[in-house]
């Protein structure tokens, strides 16, 4: 199963559904890091392995942010650590709730 998180609705792009993410801190060792990290800030879920990557190729997928900023994002399958339970703790600032989807349900877009 794959974790979607929806938007609060007062944040943009309000209630779209989303994988957790977000970038790379300055002080972050490394990307796989910032990876572990980002989902810790915004579900509480701990990793415990990251990889491999599954979308944008080797040298990610380039676009430019609302500000002009050339970003590069990569997505990655993140294993999480089942002993410690799969509870979620969304911030409502950034998300407003959560699924745990199939892939079929993702495609039938029933998310």
């Amino acid at each position: 199963r794959v974790l979607l998180v929806q938007r609060a609705p007062h944040d943009s792009m309000p209630l779209r559904w989303e994988v957790p993410g977000g970038g790379c801190d300055e002080e972050d060792p490394s990307i796989l890091y910032s990876c572990a990290r980002e989902l810790f800030e915004e579900t509480g879920l701990k990793a415990v392995g990251v990889g491999p990557l599954v979308r944008g190729g080797l040298g990610g997928q380039f676009f430019r942010s609302r500000s002009g900023k050339l970003v590069c994002k990569f997505q990655f399958v993140v294993a999480v650590d089942l002993d410690a339970g799969l509870r979620v703790k969304l911030d409502p600032n950034e998300h407003f709730a959560y699924i745990w989807a199939t892939e079929e349900e993702v495609r039938r877009k029933e998310v």
